[in-house]
């Protein structure tokens, strides 16, 4: 019995043992990960050390077109760059880790997929038109980017507070479950308006979708199936009516080229078919016609301009909400 014991004992022992080793050495490793590796870390550097180092920065991105490189470590990180001019400078995936940036001057230089963590950040004013901002990444510390969101939040600057929280999200995303990052990017918007930090994106597709709709609508044009078509209903109490028109018909196809223009019109109108009430886009369109009629679809030509109308709703919503308010903050 004693000898069980003491084998159980051993046995626990070890399992312990062997826990606290792995465990010290996830941690040794992801703080060598984080450790600053290079010739220049703690340095100061001069002007034409930095333009140097910026020039040879350039010719890597331009010589390495390829965007899954690994073995890229930017001598940047750790380095002192008080005061220094970084106008317009290409700091893409460049790694500012413990980077000092007090009073330096970024505006213009563009941070896409840059690692941000710097030890100190510049002043506000170098940093309102820097570019990418929604792009930097993090490989532990996010504290510099809220502390950065927190301060142009406070001034009233949304659109980089936008870009940073844009940012922040996609960092919280890698390590979500794939559910919510299905639903965060698709169903939420957040591909469409970067996570935010773009809600004209939103309208972008909008003015897509009115092109892709166009060649369904440009078909049914083509079959003049009555079932399956676009009619051209004309207003009962309309001012002037000519001597042949008739109160409904079929909007004939006229060729290719000058039917585009008409499945175009009814394009716009099936994305702007939307509103309450007297607040709809769809009759406001209308109203600029010449003349007093209105288009509507039968069969499936009516199920896709639903569909249009829905998707073009979504995404005018979507705008409203990220140009407004932040939904991903």
């Amino acid at each position: 019995m004693g000898t069980r014991r003491a084998c159980r004992a051993k046995f626990l022992l070890g399992v312990i043992c062997l826990t606290a080793a792995t465990v010290t050495l996830g941690q040794e490793s992801y703080i060598d990960r984080l450790k600053c590796e290079g010739e220049l870390d703690g340095r100061t550097l001069a002007a034409d050390e930095l333009t140097s180092i910026l020039i040879t920065h350039v010719e890597w991105l331009e010589s390495n077109p390829d965007n899954n490189r690994v073995n890229k470590k930017s001598s940047m990180c750790g380095v002192i760059l008080h005061q220094a001019d970084l106008t317009d400078a290409e700091l893409t995936e460049a790694d500012l880790r413990e980077t000092e940036l007090s009073q330096a001057d970024l505006n213009g230089a563009r941070l896409a997929r840059t690692t941000f963590e710097p030890a100190t950040l510049p002043d506000p004013g170098g940093f309102l038109r820097v570019r990418g901002l929604s792009e930097i990444r993090f490989s532990g510390q996010v504290n510099p980017a809220v502390e950065l969101r927190d301060y142009f939040r406070e001034s009233g600057f949304r659109s980089q507070e936008k870009a940073v929280t844009a940012a922040l999200t996609k960092h919280k995303l890698n390590a979500a479950p794939l559910r919510e990052r299905l639903f965060q990017g698709y169903i939420a918007g957040g591909r469409i308006t970067d996570y935010g930090a773009n809600p004209w994106g939103a309208l972008g597709w909008l003015s897509v979708l009115v092109f892709l709709f166009l060649w369904p609508y440009l078909l049914a044009l083509q079959a003049q199936q009555q079932i399956n078509g676009i009619w051209l209903i004309r207003s009962d109490d309309r001012v002037v009516r000519g001597q042949s028109e008739a109160d409904q018909e079929l909007v004939p196809y006229r060729g290719l080229m000058r039917s585009i223009p008409c499945a175009l019109y009814f394009s716009v109108l099936s994305a702007f078919h939307f509103g309450w009430r007297e607040l709809n886009l769809g009759n406001w369109i209308v109203r600029l016609q010449f003349r007093e009629y209105t288009l509507r679809p039968t069969g499936w030509v009516r199920a896709v301009s639903g569909l249009q109308s829905l998707s073009s709703l979504y995404l005018v919503a979507l705008f409203l909400i990220s140009y407004f308010g932040d939904p991903f903050a």
